[in-house]
Formats: C-alpha cells, sequence, structure tokens
C-alpha cells in the first residue's frame, strides 16, 4: 500500500496550508547553549546527555531548564561521535578519540587520544566491561570501560583501499559491525562489509563483503531476532541480513535515495526515511510494505514513539503509525531547525540548529 502525502511544512504557530495540524507545544526546553550538534541526546538515570560542539551536557529532568554539568575533553577529540553511550553510572563516546566521564558530575575518567585523522568512528556499543568502537580504518577496537585500556584491536576486512565503519551492535557474545569497503583508486566503487566479532577476544568470526552491492552500509546494525537491519543512503537499499545464515532475508531498493540513521523497529514494523523522501512503514520478516507516505524533502530520521512515528525533515514531524498519516508538523520555537532526535518513553528529545534541547510528547 503507497500513501502519497502533500508537503508538511508548517511554521511554528501557524497550521499548514494542506491542512496539517501544528505540532504540540514543548514539555520542556533548555536553551542555555547555541551549539547545534548531529549527535542524539541520551537520557538515561533521569538525566540528559547532550554533545554539543564538543561540550558534553547533563541536564537533569527533575529540573530540564538549567544545566547540571559542563565539561570538555582535553586529551581526545570526540565532538563528532555518532552516539552517546552509559553503562554503569559511565558515558562513553567517541570520534577522533574516546572518552569516559562520570554520570554524575561530569569528571573525565579517561580519554585516549585519536591516532589518526582516519580514524573517525562510527555508532559504538558497550557490554558491562567494554566500550566497543568501529573506527574509520576498518577496525574495531574494545576499551576496558574502568580504565580506557585497549583490551583488543581488530580489523574485520581487507582494506588495501580504506574501510569506514558505520557501526557496531552487541547480541550475546557476538560483535555485528558494518560499513563500507573502498574499491581500486580513481574508480569509485564501494562494496558494504557485514563481520562477526567475539565479543570478550576480539576474534573475527566471519566476514563478508560484497562488492556487487554500490554503496556500502551508513547505517548501524540493528539487531532484530535473526536478522540484521542496515541501510544505505549511498547505494539507495536497505535489508533484513540473516545473522546466522549470513545471506539477506531480504532487501529492498529505495525510491530516491536510502536511510541515513538507524532503522526503527516495534514489534514486526521497521520504520526508515532518508534522502529519499518517503517514510516506510513495513514488515519485519519480508520488507513488504504497510506503508510508503510520500512527502516534500528528505527527513533525517524517523523512530517510533508510543502510537505514532517522529520524523525531523527539518521540522518535527508525527506520522499514525497504523496508516503512514501525516498528523503533525512543527518548527523548533527558538526558530531554528531540528538536527538530532531521540525517543525516551513517550517523549521525544532534539537538538535544534539553534543549540536548544527540547522535549516533545508522542501524542501529537
Amino acid at each position: 500500500m503507497a500513501l502519497f502525502l502533500g508537503s508538511c511544512s508548517a511554521p511554528a504557530g501557524n497550521a499548514s496550508s494542506t491542512g496539517v495540524r501544528l505540532g504540540p507545544s514543548p514539555l520542556w526546553s533548555n536553551r542555555l547553549s547555541t551549539s547545534a550538534s548531529y549527535t542524539p541526546p541520551l537520557v538515561t538515570s533521569g538525566t540528559v546527555f547532550t554533545l554539543q560542539l564538543g561540550e558534553i551536557r547533563a541536564i537533569r529532568l527533575t529540573n530540564p531548564g538549567s544545566v547540571s554539568w559542563t565539561t570538555r575533553v582535553a586529551g581526545a577529540d570526540i565532538a563528532g561521535a555518532s552516539n552517546l553511550v552509559f553503562r554503569h553510572g559511565v558515558l562513553l563516546l567517541a570520534s577522533m578519540g574516546s572518552a569516559a566521564i562520570r554520570g554524575s558530575t561530569g569528571e573525565v575518567l579517561w580519554a585516549n587520544p585519536s591516532p589518526s585523522l582516519r580514524y573517525q568512528a562510527g555508532y559504538a556499543d558497550a557490554d558491562s566491561v567494554r566500550f566497543i568502537v568501529p573506527r574509520g580504518d576498518g577496525r574495531v577496537v574494545a576499551f576496558e570501560i574502568t580504565s580506557g585500556a585497549e583490551l583488543w584491536n581488530t580489523p574485520v576486512a581487507s582494506c588495501a583501499f580504506g574501510c569506514a565503519l558505520s557501526g557496531v551492535s552487541i547480541a550475546g557474545d557476538t560483535v555485528y559491525a558494518t560499513g563500507i569497503v573502498k574499491g581500486q583508486p580513481g574508480v569509485g566503487q564501494e562494496g558494504l562489509v557485514i563481520a562477526a566479532l567475539d565479543r570478550l577476544t576480539g576474534t573475527l568470526l566471519w566476514s563478508v563483503v560484497d562488492s556487487t552491492l554500490g554503496g556500502g552500509i551508513n547505517t548501524p546494525p540493528v539487531v532484530a531476532g535473526s536478522v540484521l537491519l542496515v541501510g544505505s543512503s549511498q547505494g539507495w537499499y536497505f535489508g533484513a541480513y540473516d545473522r546466522f545464515a549470513r545471506t539477506w532475508s531480504w532487501r529492498r531498493r529505495a525510491v530516491d535515495g536510502g536511510p541515513y540513521q538507524r532503522i526503527g523497529v516495534a514489534g514486526d514494523t521497521l520504520v526508515l526515511t532518508g534522502a529519499d523522501p518517503v517514510i516506510y512503514l513495513l514488515n519485519r520478516a519480508t520488507g513488504a510494505s504497510y506503508v510508503e507516505g510520500r512527502t516534500r524533502g528528505s527527513m533525517y530520521e524517523a523512530q517510533f514513539c508510543g502510537r505514532y512515528v517522529i520524523a525531523m525533515s527539518p521540522e518535527l514531524r508525527w506520522f499514525d503509525k497504523r496508516d503512514g498519516r501525516l498528523l503533525a508538523a512543527r518548527l523548533p520555537d527558538d526558530g531554528g531547525f531540528t538536527r538530532a532526535l531521540t525517543v525516551s518513553g513517550d517523549t521525544a528529545l532534539v537538538i535544534t540548529s539553534q543549540g536548544s534541547v527540547v522535549a516533545y510528547p508522542c501524542t501529537p
């Protein structure tokens, strides 16, 4: 089923001319920073953590209009971290370098500088002991959370002409990594890599490189049962890769550009969007479309939020999860655009282009 929608651009404070209503007012807004961010905020232990222009900030939900602490990491460049991870009271992040910060105080526990400018990290993950980082040189590295000591360091493929890992996800005792393997010099061809490593030792269990699919995987892998959900914005495809059979359960070509960010999962339903101005609601097992809702302009990310789907581009947009109808849209009240999104419970949090951290209800 395909559902085609008109423009949903609606300035804050005004209803859209297409009949899409104005989205709900913010639950709260913190405007104590002017720095934008593409790193999604992290909500845990009653605190919202953000990374904005290299500054880590903690906002307590008991007093969201203020900032509990701010800190910068002098010993490592972490400004471009893809995501924030929280384990055992410690905030972990990696970009060119990696670092650990005490969540209660902002104290920097350790910081590892970047060995090279090639080592921009992808989407990281952690277990109770290890902070696992996928690097831009095709290696996955595990650091001990308490000390920052390197526990293992494993290449996932032969990267003679370059690799870039988009992310890792942990499932049991296995770490799954995805990314891009570059082709011959001057040709510009990019293939995908999907690999599995032993979580404890870093031993490479298996690695699949496919150069027949133009454009490698740029989204972090999402573990959903027996499959890894992945996508390529450059290659205009997305799909489910069976992590046991090591073959595609299904794969689909996007209409006009693949996803930028993580694919959202709620039960048997997936949601994704990206450069393609379409929001896809799909069956997780088969990839068949429940709804394909077309809007004007690409959407950077979409996630399930209660009974609804929330997407960014450049305003915040609320869709009905059942039929893909666009219900409401709202630009941030600070005059900016949405830049980073996360969903926590019945609340969506965004960071705007003006640096505000804003919470909205899932229900439009």
